[in-house]
């Protein structure tokens, strides 16, 4: 199909132009390796590259963001400027290594990040358990730059999405903890793995409370 060949090409060499010592958002304007960018991209990234070693390496690179309390910075590397702890985004920092052990097989990196990674996820098991009954602020960055409402002229622009981020960073948060469960078991950790997933069992009950409509004839969050 042309035109699925031209989109394919068209986002080969975005991809090619964006990788610049790091993961970017843009080579032409902030050329920050903002995580959000890379975390819905590195699947296909490797589908369509040898990203080995780059992956590799910007993983470890996010080691040198991961702050005192665990999670890692929205940006990296970073020189000081900083959005806090927003899961949409840093659970690349999980998500990542799931990916890279499903195309190359790389177990030795989750075994050397394992401790890191873990930090960051019981710090976001705590903050979403006391803050929010176990579901994800709403006033943090999510869904980037999606469409806005359309031709509504009512509809004021608006780089987060509108419905904010607590829906799409509940999922996230949960996306986290089922990847650092098939961690814990790959690692023999079988305490951890029963915390995580009695974590993710709270999420999808407090999830389903607070988005399910309670109508059977629809169902429907």
């Amino acid at each position: 199909n042309s035109l699925i060949d031209k989109i394919h090409k068209l986002m080969l060499t975005t991809t090619t132009n964006n990788l610049q010592g790091k993961p970017t958002d843009t080579p032409v304007w902030e050329k920050n390796g903002w995580v959000g960018d890379l975390n819905v991209a590195s699947e296909t990234m490797m589908f369509n590259h040898d990203m080995s070693n780059f992956l590799k390496y910007f993983e470890e690179t996010l080691n040198d963001v991961q702050t005192a309390e665990g999670w890692v910075e929205v940006i990296a590397p970073n020189a000081g400027w900083s959005w806090g702890d927003n899961v949409v985004w840093n659970s690349v920092y999980i998500l990542m290594l799931e990916d890279m052990y499903n195309t190359y097989g790389n177990r030795s990196l989750i075994e050397s990040q394992y401790a890191r990674i873990k930090k960051q996820i019981d710090y976001q098991i705590s903050k979403s358990k006391n803050q929010n009954g176990w579901t994800w602020n709403a006033g943090e960055v999510g869904d980037w730059v999606s469409p806005m409402g359309g031709t509504d002229p009512n509809v004021g622009y608006s780089e987060p999405a509108s419905e904010g981020s607590a829906i799409v960073g509940t999922g996230y948060f949960y996306l986290s903890l089922q990847t650092m469960a098939k961690f814990a078991d790959m690692m023999g950790r079988r305490d951890d793995a029963a915390d995580y997933r009695s974590a993710m069992d709270n999420v999808a009950e407090a999830f389903n409370s607070k988005y399910l409509k309670q109508d059977a004839a629809t169902g429907a969050y």
